[in-house]
């Protein structure tokens, strides 16, 4: 079968690998597509994957095989599946932090979502895929996983009604976590440098969206937060400037998330008077926990999210390193590798 193969930094090719073989349990996916994902990005600019690794887990399509034992899937089935499963019974699980858990950070598909078929273990089966309706589109349910998180995100943040949230950047992310902020009733403000990620963000029914370039961001927070700073401020782009300007924006007592990765050892100096004495929360969110994930899916699944919309490029899975290069200059907000031409 064929499958988008990492070889070095800036470097994936196609190629033939062995298709992956099920055991009880278990599942065969026959691949429809998979979402672009930064983490993937990060991994294949920053060469922090092992040479040989097929990355890719925003996976969507049809169950190939049944393994011995499965009765809740049938073959020809549309599914979503997510690549990380927590144990459930570790000292990690049990306070809630499932995204620390051990197993959790160790599992994944087999091979990665750029692949033809995909292995489902029996621990995905069980716990991370769901049963697509019939109105649900394939485009819509990559976003199953990434939703997941920015739910998971807004949630550790304490975001509640009438607060004012302010999401640096409107690419497919910031445009998920301000449609999590909404679901929240919150007061949404979203930045980027492109108009047209701004007027997608203004579609989906954020309040108000400014573009840095022509406008002061922190006196637009100071205004539409009565004086009082935002919050909750969401960088997308984790880097010192930005960590900066988040802060400065914060009203006293309000809350930074980290949720974007950052490059790693990256560092930056701190103000730790001003942190203490103005009482700022910083919160991070890496990845989703099981109810997040469940969240996610009942609300793309019952349309009460629009994600069809944030798709802005379908690109065939030879045509992978363009769609990377799309990413990289900033012209996509997400792309989508389609692994099968027909839709069945």
């Amino acid at each position: 079968m064929k499958a988008a193969v990492y070889i070095a930094p800036n470097r994936v090719e196609v190629r033939t690998v062995p298709r992956p073989r099920i055991g009880p349990g278990e599942l065969l996916i026959r691949s429809w597509g998979v979402g672009l994902c930064a983490t993937d990005l990060n991994k294949i600019w920053h060469g922090t994957a092992a040479p040989g690794t097929v990355l890719g887990h925003e996976l969507v399509g049809w169950v190939a095989e049944v393994g011995e034992g499965v009765t809740e899937f049938q073959e020809g089935e549309r599914v979503a599946a997510a690549h990380h499963v927590p144990c459930y019974t570790c000292h990690y699980c049990l306070r809630g932090s499932h995204s620390m858990c051990r197993a959790f950070k160790i599992s994944s598909f087999d091979p990665g979502g750029f692949a033809e078929y995909v292995r489902l273990s029996a621990r995905h089966v069980r716990h991370t895929t769901f049963h697509l309706p019939d109105d649900l589109s394939f485009e819509e349910a990559i976003f199953i996983e990434p939703l997941s998180c920015c739910l998971r995100g807004v949630h550790r943040a304490g975001v509640r009604q009438d607060d004012v949230i302010w999401i640096i950047g409107a690419g497919s992310i910031g445009l998920l976590l301000a449609e999590a902020a909404l679901l929240r009733q919150a007061v949404v403000v979203v930045s980027d440098l492109l108009d047209e990620r701004l007027d997608l963000a203004r579609d989906l029914g954020v309040h108000l969206t400014a573009n840095p370039r022509r406008e002061n961001l922190a006196d637009l927070i100071h205004r539409v937060s009565g004086g009082r700073g935002a919050d909750t401020v969401i960088p997308t782009v984790l880097t010192p400037r930005l960590v900066e300007e988040a802060l400065a924006s914060l009203r006293d007592g309000g809350t930074l998330l980290l949720f974007a990765g950052a490059p790693d050892k990256a560092t930056m100096s701190l103000d730790l008077y001003r942190l203490w004495h103005r009482e700022i929360n910083v919160v991070s969110s890496y990845s989703p926990d099981p109810s997040s994930l469940a969240d996610a899916y009942g609300l793309i699944a019952q349309h009460k999210v629009r994600v069809g919309p944030i798709v802005s490029h379908q690109m065939p899975l030879p045509e992978i390193g363009q769609g990377i290069e799309l990413v990289a200059r900033g012209e996509a907000r997400k792309v989508v590798i389609r692994l099968a031409e027909e839709d069945l």
